[in-house]
């Protein structure tokens, strides 16, 4: 590849690098490969990326050298303090004021300035967040390889995204190319997505690469496995980087954000196809794993088939509310009251249950037995918001995904969404999806504190306008890939949604700054992992069968890993059995972090309640899946409705 630059220039670059701004590198290998992946900056530019390139790799050796010597455990267990001096909004002109005592310091000191210059302030808080994540990333890598420690699947593929550096060299793509796509939020979604498969790839490339570590329990298989999942990444950049964003709400979008979108994916694409070239040239081939590629199988009336379902684990009892039988009178009264068991979506259309169906799902016993510690009050808005999330999720399979009307859901939610902005407002209700909002929204108001009534009604919207996720995969017959089905699983299956109510049964506590921890999210990314995971199980034949649905992780499973359905049940079963002992250890070591923030005793009694909740919900959810007949067949499968079977799309 060319240089846009002069030879002389690039001895300038090389001088500055060595000059003790930083730590000592192998700069003379960092240069050709910052030249390769940013083939079109100036000497400047270059210089300023190999600094930063430069500044990670010392990150990563330093990290490893402390946590081997027990050198700053305090530090390393809530990190970089000192981090966020340098990177602070307001240090942004001048880092004169901070310690540079040790090179790490005296690297970013002299890189931060340069770096945000010019920039805006969003741009420079999501390059500091990046660089914040690989930090703590690479701290508990090295942390549970020094106790001989082994994440969940899911825990080391979260991890190692950001410890791979990803999400350092996406910002670093940008500044390269001059563009700020933080700038738009109407392409936040595609811009978060496309970043992360970005950074996916380069962190399991670099877990591939002969001589790094992979901090999985050892198995045989882990090269194989890595290297699918890696080749699905690799699919599902390029399906985002070609499919045109779309702008909330219907319209197309600022013509400016679309082309900043499209310069940003093609920016990646370079880097990826770069890097892909120099770790060729410079590399050992990595181990072959034994089988290459994706496997390409049409998914026909045969993979509907039957398993054995396995015993799952449950460290939790099961406990019942006793308001259950009021709580279930009071909810079958509203649900007629809303017209659920009446009406779709316009006059004359079929409803999405009737009252029998409503009555073998049981929705009641659900709340009871997820929600055992609620009031009367408290139990009757509970059930009465999953009553309405689960038909409204049921009526749209109904109405747009059997109909094949993609646009006509995306009015439909865009409606609701609307209703979401302003739920203080009245209005007229034009069916009964809106009639229960009508009901919810000024009940709601009363018995929720505003904090935690709007991170509910954003968890709701959330996960009601992921289900257009799910309508397109079966429209288009796709598969998810599985990085992809866990992010945006958690939402589409109301993760966000059903932790809120649980927090909200649970006394509501605990402060809204200490539940955006990562501790805490971890604890509640596993509890909403393993529900979800475990109900794909459950739900597996109806999905597949009856809805035509892909959006399962056994779908995937078989898909990506060329498994066998009994042998995809017992690897999800197993992964539902990790993200439990997951959210088991993170709550062990609750107390440590309670520590560290000095957090006060009712904020450790809000955080135990909360984390109970937790509990009885994963305990309720699991008995009340092995009592309904939600999953029982309804309707008439898909193959005698005329629908093609699903095609592995995107397969090599």
């Amino acid at each position: 590849m060319a240089s846009h630059f002069p030879h002389h220039r690039l001895q300038d670059v090389d001088a500055h690098q060595r000059a003790g701004i930083g730590p000592v590198a192998p700069s003379a290998d960092l240069i050709p490969a910052a030249r390769t992946v940013h083939p079109a900056v100036s000497a400047h530019e270059l210089d300023l990326q190999v600094g930063w390139y430069r500044w990670s790799w010392h990150l990563d050796r330093e990290i490893r050298r402390r946590i081997a010597s027990g050198i700053d455990s305090a530090e390393a267990r809530e990190p970089i303090p000192w981090l966020s001096a340098f990177t602070a909004t307001s240090a942004r002109a001048s880092c004169g004021s901070v310690d540079t005592s040790d090179p790490l310091r005296r690297g970013i000191a002299e890189l931060w300035p340069r770096t945000v210059a010019f920039r805006s302030t969003a741009w420079a808080d999501q390059f500091a967040e990046a660089l914040a994540n690989q930090y703590r990333a690479l701290v508990l890598q090295c942390r549970d390889a020094a106790a001989g420690e082994f994440p969940d699947p899911i825990e080391y593929l979260r991890r190692q995204r950001a410890a791979g550096g990803g999400e350092v060299a996406a910002r670093l793509v940008e500044h390269a190319l001059g563009i700020d796509v933080s700038a738009d939020p109407a392409f936040d979604e595609p811009v978060e997505s496309l970043t992360e498969a970005f950074a996916d790839v380069l962190g399991l490339r670099q877990a591939l690469s002969r001589g790094a570590p992979l901090p999985l329990r050892p198995s045989p298989r882990h090269a194989e496995l890595l290297t699918r999942v890696l080749d699905s990444r690799l699919q599902y950049f390029a399906h985002i980087a070609e499919t045109p964003p779309r702008a909330p709400h219907g319209t197309e979008g600022p013509r400016r954000g679309c082309e900043g979108f499209h310069r940003y994916a093609e920016g990646l694409r370079v880097f990826l196809d770069a890097d892909t070239r120099w770790r060729g040239r410079h590399e050992p081939p990595a181990p072959a794993p034994r089988a290459q590629g994706l496997s390409v199988r049409p998914l026909g009336p045969t993979a509907f088939g039957t398993f054995t379902v396995p015993e799952f684990l449950m460290p939790y009892p099961e406990r019942e509310n006793p308001h259950l039988d009021a709580t279930a009178e009071h909810t079958r009264a509203w649900a007629r009251r809303m017209g659920l068991f009446t009406d779709g979506l316009a006059p004359g259309a079929p409803p999405a249950w009737s009252e029998s169906r409503y009555d073998a799902i049981n929705f009641p016993l659900f709340t009871a037995m997820t929600h055992p510690q609620a009031s009367r009050d408290e139990l009757d808005l509970i059930t009465d918001w999953y009553v309405w999330g689960f038909h409204f999720d049921d009526l749209i399979a109904k109405t747009f995904k059997h109909g094949h009307d993609l646009d006509g859901a995306y009015r439909l939610i865009d409606r609701v969404t609307s209703l979401f902005a302003s739920p203080t407002r009245d209005f007229h209700p034009y069916n009964c999806v809106e009639r229960g909002l009508a009901d919810l929204f000024p009940r709601s108001a009363r018995a929720l504190a505003q904090p935690l009534r709007d991170r509910f009604y954003q968890a709701t919207l959330d996960m009601v306008n992921s289900w257009t996720w799910e309508l397109a995969n079966a429209e288009h017959q796709r598969i998810p890939d599985p990085i992809e089905y866990i992010d945006t699983r958690r939402r589409t299956g109301g993760g966000a949604f059903f932790v809120t109510l649980a927090r909200y049964a649970g006394g509501d506590a605990v402060p809204a700054s200490l539940l955006d921890t990562e501790h805490l999210r971890g604890i509640a990314d596993a509890v909403i992992d393993s529900a979800l995971l475990r109900n794909d199980i459950f739900s597996y034949h109806q999905e597949i069968a009856y809805e035509g649905e892909l959006t399962n992780s056994l779908v995937i499973a078989q898909h990506t890993f060329g498994y066998d359905l009994q042998t995809a049940v017992e690897h999800i079963n197993e992964l539902v059995s990790q993200r439990l002992r997951t959210f088991a250890s993170l709550a062990e070591r609750l107390p440590v972090t309670l520590d560290a923030l000095d957090a006060t005793e009712a904020t450790r009694e809000g955080v135990s309640a909360y984390v109970d909740a937790l509990k009885a919900f994963m305990a309720g959810d699991l008995g009340w899946s092995l009592r309904t007949a939600r999953h029982a067949d309804a309707g008439t499968p898909v193959a005698q409705r005329g629908h093609n079977h699903p095609r592995l799309v995107g397969a090599s």
